[in-house]
């Protein structure tokens, strides 16, 4: 995105039904114009990746045959697949870098994205060999999901389990879906 989310575009929140305008610019802030932009950028990666995860995380769960365990990759680098420039965290596809060993011989250069590479690497690795468990010797413990205590685990500058990040923002959207469901299918109040 070149351009912050307007002024205009940000009083068309406003117009959403209840609370859920007000509730947004809350979490989405734009008092300034590198406020809307990292807001805009925030609320596509929550509707586009994080709410999804989440929302497969907790119905696979409930309903699935397999095991579940979630990733966050938070790693920024320098390089990166396509994101340059003013952004935080890593972009989407990044990860693609860490599993193929793009840091694998960089390490001299790029000693963190190496290190993240070769965990990312070693869990994959064991998730494929056990048929569904990337646990291994010497590797910090993945447990499974739990909607109950919802964690990931993080890939930053190692690997470390992290409660969901922006949870309050999944938590949000995944409420205003229920009441999109809700509403059509008759049940919903403002």
């Amino acid at each position: 995105m070149s351009q912050p989310i307007s002024v205009q575009d940000n009083q068309q929140l406003s117009s959403l039904p209840g609370h859920w305008g007000d509730s947004l610019k809350v979490l989405y802030p734009g008092r300034t114009d590198e406020e809307r932009l990292y807001s805009l950028r925030d609320v596509v990666r929550d509707l586009s990746f994080g709410w999804p995860a989440y929302a497969w995380a907790t119905l696979q769960k409930k309903t699935g045959k397999s095991p579940v365990y979630v990733a966050y990759l938070a790693q920024k680098s320098d390089t990166t697949v396509y994101a340059k420039g003013n952004r935080r965290g890593a972009a989407h596809a990044d990860d693609i870098m860490y599993l193929k060993g793009a840091f694998d011989n960089k390490g001299d250069k790029y000693p963190q994205e190496k290190k993240v590479g070769e965990l990312m690497q070693q869990y994959w690795v064991n998730f494929a060999k056990t048929g569904g468990n990337p646990n291994g010797n010497g590797l910090p413990n993945w447990p499974l999901f739990d909607e109950q205590k919802p964690t990931v685990m993080q890939f930053n500058n190692g690997a470390s389990l992290i409660d969901v990040p922006n949870k309050e923002r999944i938590s949000l959207i995944d409420r205003f879906c229920q009441y999109i469901r809700d509403l059509r299918a008759g049940k919903a109040t403002q």
